[in-house]
């Protein structure tokens, strides 16, 4: 990539066109180098740039550590239910079955999901796999995704704030590097395909064309809190509106940390105590009837 952009420079396009040809630079990135081109500051387009880039890379970061551990522990615990399912629980329905007709309530309810599994345990997996597949390469994966994801409180809050930050943050780089508010608007579309975001900009856009403030559009999106409209109704009238989405952006993102922080601190024993109870659970519910024959004896 570095080399084809090298060369494309020295055959006489400009950077806009060299990036614009590689997928790797969104539109917002690539408006925001042709005007620095155009009015001469280049080098401090690509510092915002760069600021603005650590500072999602930072978030994403944050987020995956987060997400890491509970992932793994999950998976390990999915690897241990199978084998249990499909190799251990059969053994001991086998055994337990002729020595006993009068299982607990628990033990049944174990073998009968254990026959589900043997029985129906391959269709499963392949529902899941090509599942998987038309999520990640259908062409309305996103829209599906997002639908089951959004019914989750936590997530929807979350999301939001990560998008409320996302937008203030690069409608402030924008507006400091003298891209117009409509434009901007326009280039903000191509970031995000949900639908509800889709028609806020939408929406936003209309009603700032007709010439109306933003701070005034804004008051009909509920993504919009009443104290941050107050905020870029302040930054409208006092001419320094893109200082005024730089900060609210700041603050939007120090919320994002601790958010990850105190998600973080939930998951760990949240997870474990999940975990032991499934776990847990199987075994009592195997050795149930071994301890019925025992006292029996």
């Amino acid at each position: 990539m570095l080399v084809t952009i090298k060369n494309n420079i020295l055959a006489g396009k400009s950077l806009y066109q060299s990036f614009k040809m590689h997928f790797h630079f969104n539109a917002i990135t690539c408006e925001l180098i042709k005007i620095g081109e155009q009015t001469g500051t280049l080098e401090i387009t690509l510092h915002r740039l760069l600021f603005h880039l650590d500072k999602t890379i930072k978030i994403r970061k944050r987020l995956k550590q987060a997400l890491f551990y509970p992932c793994i522990v999950l998976s390990i615990a999915t690897a241990v239910t199978g084998i249990m399912f499909f190799v251990v629980i059969p053994h001991f329905q086998t055994i337990v079955t002729d020595m006993t007709t009068d299982l607990p309530l628990l033990t049944r309810v174990i073998f009968f999901i254990a026959t589900l599994f043997r029985q129906y345990g391959h269709y499963f997996i392949f529902f899941i796999i090509i599942s998987s597949f038309y999520q990640y390469y259908g062409n309305n994966h996103i829209n599906i995704l997002n639908k089951i994801l959004n019914r989750l409180p936590f997530y929807r809050y979350f999301i939001r704030k990560i998008i409320l930050a996302r937008f203030t943050r690069t409608m402030a780089l924008c507006l400091d590097a003298g891209l117009p508010i409509l434009e901007t608007l326009r280039l903000l579309r191509k970031l995000d395909q949900r639908q509800w975001y889709q028609a806020m900009l939408h929406q936003i856009q209309t009603g700032m064309s007709t010439g109306m403030p933003l701070s005034y559009v804004l008051q009909n999106q509920a993504l919009f809190s009443v104290m941050l409209i107050h905020l870029i109704k302040t930054g409208e009238e006092t001419g320094r509106l893109d200082a005024m989405l730089n900060n609210v952006a700041d603050n939007l993102e120090e919320e994002i940390e601790t958010l990850l922080f105190y998600l973080n601190q939930l998951l760990d024993p949240l997870i474990m105590v999940g975990v032991g109870v499934l776990i847990g659970g199987l075994v009592i519910g195997i050795y149930l009837p071994i301890f019925k024959l025992g006292s029996l004896l």
